[in-house]
């Protein structure tokens, strides 16, 4: 079959490209996305991730209108040859046209012919032409290739500029840009008439394409109750969402809204589950769960680990899937344990004594130098290493004689008396005990022997993208072996560098470095790997190993870069006003030498951030701008208001930003804007504590704050009603009385509302204050401790009104109507174990008041909350100032956990564990206080 008997543009192969017409016929095009190639790019995952068969894909086409049956039973016929009119069918529902009714411009496309319309509307799109003016051969069949040349054309596929395929040489780039679409298959022979099964994987990746990305079958998952992950098909990376509602153990139907579309997705959520716990080491328990545990589900867990009734002490740690966490001991003899994890079924564990299972000789090689450590061990049923004693001999066969170890375990082989390179030494190895052993014979080797050298390339520090001057413990990848094959260690060596003409020896091997300023302290650990230090100089390193004695030779070549500087600075307005006095944080960006996002950590702010405004005595606050903790940029000015003041950036003494900010007159206040907290009405005898806490001003800008200590005043139209003395408004006898608040100095500020004062026997309802949470603390029952907590009443009138009441007025006793849960002293409440129980109020005369339900706990009091004393601490240089911290539990107690100290940047400030901050240089730091649960509080340390 010819290639010019299909459509008409170019005559090779009759396509037609439709650059205008086409607007008008196209207004149900399926989607943007098939005119582009991004949605075949971002798609080739969605169709093998699919995983439907040829025939499901029919179906689905089919439900959708696109594709039809090859005869009234619906048959997908796929072996069948596809034909010129099925493939113009196909085209027009698979880019939304109207088939066009009425007759046909080709003789042989009659009317009445199911075809027809699909022919006409194709032909009137652009999408296909006759083979001749007057005909169009709607069942002449149709090849591989001109199918390609039509989907690509008609779906604005772009075509790749070097095609590599065997298709004929007018289709080749139409047939490359199928098969990277996911279209056509790279082994499908392309000169070959096209099956219907070709035209139906190639319309379903098209239509699957329309439709945006897709979920990737199976790629949904549950991190937790409130959280899942989702992968789509343009994006390898699984998206996080957040869920309004929890999910509920089993099947959750879900929707999710990714690039403005809605998904509904099935997620599974299986209850979190013990699988097994089993001993995994000689001091060490492992649980396994059914699924990662999440961070909510770790800090509720506990674990209870008893051999009879002795309890053992274990500490937890996860694996970094968290599906397992390891319990470790101090000590675990052996014996039947009860392992519990709270909240699940207790399982018994049998826990094995710890016996020696293999003793092995780890070292490959033997070097003839001092100090050979020849890594000998005993291990025990878990393969983890068993301290006990061996009998080890070394023996050189060549000579004869044996090799005693020196005082710290290490053999001496640098003597020739003791040993030559080549010599055989036998290593034996005896555990008495239990008759195990182990041998193995070694040539001894040196650098000097070696007839392979191969040096790698150096990588970055971890966490770094580059190597950059004065950096430590970068490694020298090498590979030396002797004519044998036989591997070769440096020995052990401590610092050395290159002397004024780049050279160094290690273990008979000479090197020899380019710049003797750009590296030094080469160093061999007792494991054989050589780690250097940059110097101060930023170059590229060249360094070559040699081996005078055999001619072997390698080098490696590294780019040393300068420290990262801060490169460019762009401030961007705060969006909030800007006042005289007060803190305002400036959103910026910069940018370091290697283009990398950066902080302003290395600069002197004072000198790249200069002030000028139209207001000659505006500047910058003392100690401003600054970074906090968080690595904000800080403004404060001084000096009063600058309506054009412009914040000037200048790195290096360049200009490179300027930031123009209005900036206000310090704020004044303005009147009291209310109270919070404060009761307003009482019974007689009650009292409120009343002060800056409890009242708020409004300033001349609208804005509403607390008031400081000494700026207001607070009087009573009526001190024999309520009086005001003590920082309290007090109840004194039954009536109303007016407060007034108002700011000091400030005319027209005052705030008033009446206080109401009634007769005790005026109170006619009770409830009780809600209890906290109790623990169960079982070891004290004095209820002087923490954990108990005092039942407090909560008064009313007969409309209702929400009174203050002296609780001893009304208060006398309570009862419990489960003492094994709470009990009760006085109006003290105390938990004893897990459960709920009723705690009633009685008063003097033991009439009933109120009751109300407690809740306790037997969760251990854990690390809730942290605050550190200051939120910004300055020391000077040399300096010291103490931070001190106070942890409390999920009870609303202060507790004791262990816990440390830590500072972001040691070389700016470094703290003890007694929180004493000493300062190290000028600049800004983060202390961290972490608890041993992960709770956490930071500050801002500041060097001046």
């Amino acid at each position: 079959m010819s290639n010019t008997s299909f459509l008409n543009e170019d005559k090779e192969n009759n396509v037609q490209h439709n650059r205008g017409g086409e607007k008008k016929v196209m207004k149900k095009i399926v989607s943007v996305a098939l005119s582009t190639a991004m949605a075949f790019s971002m798609f080739a995952s969605v169709v093998s991730g699919a995983e439907l068969t040829t025939t499901e894909k029919f179906e689905a086409l089919k439900a959708k209108g696109i594709l039809s049956g090859v005869d009234a039973s619906g048959n997908a016929g796929l072996s069948n040859s596809l034909t010129r009119a099925e493939l113009a069918k196909i085209l027009v529902s698979l880019k939304g046209l109207t088939p066009v009714t009425g007759a046909s411009t080709f003789k042989d496309v009659k009317a009445g012919v199911w075809s027809t319309p699909y022919i006409n509307a194709a032909s009137k799109a652009g999408l296909v032409a006759g083979t001749s003016a007057t005909t169009f051969a709607p069942t002449a069949k149709v090849t591989v290739e001109q199918v390609a040349r039509v989907l690509v054309v008609a779906l604005g596929i772009d075509h790749p500029a070097s095609p590599d395929t065997n298709a004929s040489a007018w289709a080749k780039e139409y047939v490359a840009a199928a098969v990277k679409s996911g279209l056509i298959s790279s082994t499908a022979n392309f000169k070959g008439i096209a099956l219907r099964s070709v035209i139906v994987d190639a319309t379903y990746t098209a239509w699957m394409a329309s439709q945006g990305p897709q979920v990737v079958s199976g790629s949904v998952k549950a991190v937790d109750a409130n959280n899942i992950e989702v992968t789509f098909s343009d994006d390898a990376k699984a998206q996080a969402f957040k869920l309004d509602k929890a999910l509920v153990v089993g099947a959750n139907e879900v929707t999710v809204t990714y690039k403005g579309k809605e998904y509904k997705v099935t997620v599974q959520y299986d209850a979190l589950a013990v699988s097994s716990i089993a001993q995994s080491g000689a001091k060490k328990i492992t649980v396994n769960f059914n699924k990662a545990v999440s961070e909510t589900e770790k800090a509720a867990l506990t674990y209870d680990v008893k051999n009879g009734l002795v309890p053992y002490t274990v500490t937890p740690k996860f694996a970094d899937d968290n599906k397992s966490v390891v319990l470790t001991a101090t000590f675990l003899p052996a014996g039947d344990y009860t392992v519990t994890v709270k909240g699940f079924e207790a399982k018994t564990v049998k826990v094995e004594e710890e016996k020696v299972a293999k003793v092995e000789i780890g070292a490959t090689s033997i070097q003839k130098t001092d100090g050979q450590d020849l890594k000998i061990k005993a291990l025990n049923q878990f393969n983890e290493e068993v301290s006990t004693s061996l009998n080890t001999t070394v023996f050189n066969a060549t000579k004869g004689n044996a090799i005693t170890a020196n005082v710290s375990g290490t053999y001496d082989l640098k003597s020739d008396d003791v040993a030559k390179v080549d010599d055989s030494i036998i290593i034996t190895v005896l555990h008495p005990s239990t008759g195990l052993s182990a041998s193995k014979t070694l040539k001894v080797v040196a650098g000097s022997s070696a007839t392979v050298i191969q040096l790698s390339t150096v990588a970055p520090l971890k966490d770094k993208t580059r190597i950059s001057t004065n950096e430590k413990g970068l490694v020298l990848p090498y590979k030396l072996a002797d004519q044998y094959g036989q591997d070769i260690k440096l020995p052990l060596t401590s610092a050395i560098s290159p002397n004024g003409s780049g050279l160094f020896s290690i273990g008979g091997i000479n090197f020899v470095v380019n710049d003797a300023t750009a590296v030094k302290n080469f160093a061999v650990d007792k494991d054989g790997v050589l780690t250097f230090e940059t110097g101060t100089t930023a170059t590229t390193v060249v360094l070559t190993a040699v081996n005078n004695s055999t001619g072997a030779s390698a080098t490696t070549t590294f780019k040393v870069e300068g420290s990262a500087t801060v490169k460019s600075l762009d401030l961007s307005n705060p969006g909030v006003l800007a006042v005289s006095g007060e803190e305002i944080k400036i959103p910026y960006v910069a940018v370091d030498t290697y283009g990398a996002p950066t902080d302003l950590k290395t600069l002197d702010l004072s000198k790249v951030l200069v002030p000028v405004s139209n207001n000659s005595q505006l500047k910058f606050a003392e100690g401003y701008p600054k970074l906090n903790a968080k690595g904000e940029l800080v403004f404060k000015f001084t000096g009063g208001a600058g309506s054009n003041t412009n914040v000037y950036a200048y790195i290096g003494g360049v200009l490179v930003d300027t930031l123009t900010l209005d900036v206000k007159a310090a704020a004044t206040p303005v009147k009291i804007h209310g109270i919070k907290d404060v009761a307003t009405a009482y019974a007689v005898g009650a009292s409120n504590d009343f002060d800056a806490d409890n009242i708020t001003y409004v300033d001349n800008y609208g804005r509403v704050n607390g008031v400081a200590a000494g700026v207001y005043s607070i009087t009573s139209s009526d001190n024999g009603i309520v009086s005001t003395g003590g920082n309290k408004l007090t109840a004194v006898a039954a009536g109303t009385a007016k407060i007034t608040v108002a700011l000091n100095d400030v005319a027209n500020s005052k705030y008033e509302f009446d206080v109401t004062v009634v007769k005790n026997e005026d109170v006619k309802t009770f409830a009780v204050k809600a209890v906290p949470t109790l623990f169960a603390d079982k070891a004290d029952d004095a209820y002087t401790g923490d954990y108990s907590k005092t039942v407090t009443l909560v008064g009313k009138t007969a409309n209702g009104t929400e009174v203050a009441i002296v609780q001893s007025s009304f208060l006398a006793s309570l009862t419990t109507s489960d003492e094994s849960i709470v009990t009760v002293n006085g109006t003290k409440v105390w938990g004893k174990k897990a459960g709920t129980a009723t705690v009633t109020a009685y008063n003097e005369s033991g009439a009933k008041v109120a009751d109300t339900t407690v809740t306790v706990s037997d969760a251990a009091p854990v690390a809730s909350a942290v605050t550190l004393n200051e939120t910004e601490y300055k020391v000077g240089l040399g300096g010291t100032v103490t931070a001190t911290k106070e942890v409390k539990d999920q009870y609303g107690v202060v507790i004791t956990p262990s816990g440390t100290f830590s500072s972001s940047d040691t070389k700016v400030a470094t703290v003890s564990q007694a929180g004493v901050i000493s300062g190290k240089e000028k600049g800004t730091s983060t202390l961290t206080y972490r608890t041993s649960n992960g709770t956490t509080a930071t500050a801002t340390i500041v060097v001046e």
